[in-house]
């Protein structure tokens, strides 16, 4: 398997999640597809939750912590008043869950069933939001 279609993040020596892009050559698509689909039935069977993502499925332990746990305890470890958070994937919507009214939450690339309360076309529009708001 092409070391650039598979990235595997590991927590304590398990597997936490495992991310396959859409960056193999066209030759290969259709093999790493059917990979990829014989991976997650296995894992869903496994008892692992599986996200399909843009141009990746990802799975992940069925634990109980995801992004907006994660986001909440920050929050509260830093004594943030607010949280500025910008996803573009069905993994950030636990988080945008969350926000509160002095949070603010985009998402990237507009979904009609997500909870960010704003939206960008694209990754290009984040970055000009980010230099509006630094002043560049």
């Amino acid at each position: 398997m092409p070391e650039t279609m598979t990235r595997m993040i590991g927590q304590n020596e398990r597997l936490s999640s495992l991310e396959v892009r859409d960056e193999v050559q066209r030759r290969d698509r259709l093999a790493a597809q059917r990979i990829v689909k014989a991976a997650c039935m296995e894992a869903r069977k496994m008892g692992f939750k599986v996200l399909n993502n843009i141009n990746s499925e990802e799975i992940l332990p069925n634990a109980r912590g995801n992004k907006g746990h994660a986001a909440l305890w920050l929050r509260k470890r830093t004594g943030s008043a607010g949280i500025f958070y910008a996803g573009d994937d069905a993994t950030d919507e636990t988080l945008f869950q969350i926000l509160g009214s002095k949070d603010v939450g985009v998402r990237i690339r507009p979904s009609p069933d997500s909870y960010a309360r704003y939206y960008l076309k694209n990754q290009k529009e984040m970055v000009r939001l980010l230099r509006h708001l630094l002043g560049r």
